[in-house]
């Protein structure tokens, strides 16, 4: 399980999410509190969570193969969406 917070400033939402079988994997969820569009990395080692502009600015979205890589000098995680 990973366990968190919304990513916000202004909302207190707390998250409870099962980590998938395969990891890291990305979903992207509203929060219940606030509403707004949150995305979260599901990870037994290094979950997070980015609000969805933060997100955008370090990972690209692929809607096709399904799959986010880091954009430009980003050094992130690549992953499949949930």
């Amino acid at each position: 399980m990973n366990f968190g917070e919304c990513p916000y400033d202004d909302c207190s939402g707390l998250l409870m999410l099962e980590v998938p079988r395969q990891t890291p994997a990305y979903v992207k969820l509203d929060c219940d509190d606030c509403g707004r569009a949150v995305w979260y990395r599901l990870s037994r080692v290094d979950p997070d969570c980015w609000t969805e502009v933060e997100f955008l600015r370090r990972y690209s979205v692929d809607g096709k193969t399904i799959k986010v890589k880091p954009v430009g000098d980003f050094r992130g995680y690549y992953g499949r969406i949930l």
